[in-house]
């Protein structure tokens, strides 16, 4: 899944988006981000025409939307979906 994943971001660009963007954040994003400058916005705010607004989810990026921290991501993400 990895590979698959690395081999889908070279091939796809990214262009724009005109309205809001909601960014779920892993309070954790890992060892690669350790000891260098990271972006705050994880290169979200250059898409985001109409802002970005930011929620952080006190797990791993990888363990996310994994039990039991899917609980938590469900509790943050459901109150920003319309009804």
């Amino acid at each position: 899944m990895e590979e698959a994943h690395k081999q889908a971001l070279t091939r796809y660009t990214f262009h724009p988006y005109g309205g809001k963007i909601t960014l779920m954040r892993a309070v954790d994003r890992g060892p690669e981000v350790l000891g260098k400058r990271e972006d705050p916005t994880l290169g979200w705010s250059q898409l985001a025409g109409g802002g970005l607004e930011i929620h952080d989810i006190d797990t791993g990026h990888m363990s996310m939307l994994f039990d039991p921290y899917v609980e938590t991501f469900v509790r943050q993400l459901k109150p920003l979906l319309p009804s």
